[in-house]
């Protein structure tokens, strides 16, 4: 199937019917493909002319269900940019050689093909923008489950459409019948064909609206009518033809959320996306930073996406000798949700996020770390949060863009965010409680980087382990900032010269801050000193505490307090 980006996959456990292991061992055995079977150009021409049917626009994230072997999804990849396109395949044969193909194509941060059935796809809730079924709902016999899924997975709004063959209304004479059950036995083996006026009661019976069909989509569609000659010249006297479903699911109420809000956002007080843009916007003006691509997309963000949603920001600073880099903030989403899934849609909207970003031709993000630490799937319920940031430079090419995931008892996870970071260290000392933030970051130049986080809470840094591991393990500069402090981590990467050690929850920032005396330090704290903030974050390069002065500190003021205590992390 098709992956777009990288899509994390709710984790589910279904059995396959007896109808789709039919398919799934014909599929397995056969080549049989439209998209395969005829010229480039021609399958190109008919899969963007299928899209073009769909409605499908630069930027959409699509389901491709029982996608093949993902031509139809790399052509339209290839044609509409930003589109991010996630298929399933019944058939393990065919996902292997889509996923070839993909590659050949440098489409894998775009499209992603798996092994799955679209009676259960693994994807969260009203996700997709269109969901598309080309010539494979007939291998379903539980046809009003599928539509359901469908319906499940798009977003208000989205579009549902189904090209394929249907059967002509009955009666059908007795040399129709034995045509059709030769088909059936043959090159479809395992479907379930209907009539196109079933198939669209079954549409209107899921809840969606606008529905059009056409009965002669081989009449506009010339390999269509090239497919349905061969077919004839096989089966004479067949009761087939191909036509198109297009429908719409309804949009939500002006009151609804694209996401159910969980409990916690019983009251506006809690709507914080409006006061996180005001800390943006104060930000900016004390240390006159001007507007930026990456910067307007990420307000943007946290403008739409977030609507609806509690969540905190962070204004940051990083200080490198005498200069201060101030256009550096981040979102850390809210803590306490009712459904864990929504911690996927969390990372599906930084994906969208980074997607907009590459619409400027000369700005790339690689994120094949990410997908491969999202490849076997993410349990949402292991999540404690997810942050996004954004750290623009004077030059574009190097900014970065940032996402954090906070992860909790789940030790393959930890192992592969281990592995990404590439370095080595004693990590049954440093990960004490099962806990483990992990960050990616991409460069706006094709770079990409990964840093873990081992963080001691304050229940942690009680215990006497703990302590005389870190009073060993820590420059002897830099315990003033321990005893001071009431969590730490630690960030480490091969991406970093040195290792990072964070200090925050202080009894006093400002005597943190002046333990320093860093000048620059000093004037940034200035305009906060006095302010009201929930928390300050000081990262300083492990190597900084063995100089004469400390020159690189990076600094996190965390604005609003709707993250519990216990559960903040470093941004």
């Amino acid at each position: 199937m098709q992956n777009n980006s990288i899509s994390p996959s709710v984790p589910t456990q279904s059995s396959p019917t007896s109808e789709a292991e039919k398919v799934r061992a014909f599929y397995n055995k056969n080549s049989i493909n439209f998209s395969r079977m005829v010229p480039d150009p021609v399958a190109r021409s008919h899969n963007l002319d299928l899209a073009a049917r769909m409605g499908i626009q630069p930027g959409n994230y699509i389901f491709d269900a029982g996608c093949g072997a993902g031509i139809p999804a790399i052509h339209i990849a290839q044609s509409y940019p930003g589109t991010r396109i996630e298929g399933i395949t019944i058939s393990e044969v065919e996902a292997a050689e889509a996923q070839i193909r993909i590659a050949q194509a440098n489409l894998v941060d775009r499209v992603r093909v798996q092994v799955g059935d679209f009676h259960a796809p693994p994807f969260p809730n009203e996700v997709f923008d269109v969901v598309f079924f080309n010539d494979s709902i007939k291998y379903s016999n539980q046809v009003s489950q599928v539509l359901a899924e469908a319906k499940r997975v798009l977003r208000p709004g989205g579009t549902l459409y189904i090209t394929g063959l249907f059967v002509k209304e009955p009666p059908l004479s007795a040399l129709e019948q034995q045509s059709l059950e030769e088909a059936k036995q043959q090159e479809m083996y395992g479907a379930h064909v209907i009539t196109i006026k079933k198939t669209v009661e079954f549409v209107k019976q899921a809840g969606f609206q606008s529905i059009e069909y056409d009965e002669n989509q081989a009449m506009t569609m010339p390999a269509l009518a090239l497919r349905l000659t061969a077919a004839n010249l096989l089966h004479p006297n067949s009761p087939l033809f191909f036509g198109e479903i297009k429908a719409v699911k309804p949009s939500k109420t002006k009151t609804q959320n694209r996401i159910q809000p969980s409990a916690v956002i019983s009251s506006p007080v809690w709507n914080r996306h409006e006061e996180n843009l005001r800390y943006i916007e104060e930000h900016k003006q004390i240390f006159d930073i001007e507007n930026s691509y990456p910067l307007n997309l990420f307000e943007n963000f946290i403008k739409e996406q977030r609507k609806g949603k509690g969540g905190t920001i962070s204004c940051c600073c990083n200080i490198e000798k005498e200069r201060c880099y101030p256009s550096r903030f981040a979102y850390l989403s809210e803590v306490f949700v009712s459904d864990p899934a929504l911690k996927l849609l969390d990372i599906e909207d930084f994906l969208s996020f980074s997607h907009r970003l590459e619409e400027r031709p000369e700005l790339q993000i690689n994120r094949s770390l990410l997908q491969q630490f999202l490849a076997t799937g993410l349990d949402p319920s292991k999540v404690d949060m997810v942050t996004v940031g954004v750290d623009v430079r004077p030059e574009l090419r190097h900014s970065r863009i940032k996402l954090y995931l906070s992860i909790r008892d789940y030790p393959e996870k930890i192992a592969i965010a281990i592995a990404l970071c590439g370095e080595q260290r004693d990590w049954e000392k440093l990960i004490v409680n099962g806990t483990l933030l992990v960050g990616f970051d991409f460069f706006l130049d094709n770079r990409a980087a990964v840093e873990v986080y081992p963080t001691f809470s304050p229940a942690d840094l009680q215990r006497a382990d703990v302590q005389a591991y870190l009073t060993s393990r820590l420059p002897a500069k830099a315990l003033p900032l321990l005893y001071e402090s009431r969590t730490v981590q630690i960030g480490i990467s091969n991406d970093n010269d040195s290792d990072i050690l964070y200090f925050n929850n202080f009894k006093s920032p400002n005597s943190a801050v002046d333990y320093l005396k860093n000048e620059t330090v000093n004037q940034v704290h200035a305009h906060y000193r006095n302010r009201v903030f929930h928390d300050l974050y000081l990262g300083i390069p492990e190597s900084e505490f063995y100089t004469n002065s400390i020159q690189r500190v990076k600094m996190y003021y965390h604005m609003n307090n709707f993250v519990n205590q216990k559960n903040l992390r470093l941004i």
